[in-house]
């Protein structure tokens, strides 16, 4: 789902707050979606 939202040029706090609307709780912190961002960006996947 992030690497979707990265390749559809949005921001972290974008991705991060799709994230809560769907998942609530259980979403991953806005940290740890910078850090994934940045990761798949850079070609990690």
């Amino acid at each position: 789902v992030i690497k979707f939202f990265v390749l559809d040029a949005l921001t972290p706090t974008a991705i991060h707050s799709k994230l809560l609307k769907v998942y609530k709780d259980a979403s991953p912190s806005l940290s740890t979606v910078k850090k994934w961002t940045t990761l798949l960006k850079s070609g990690c996947t």
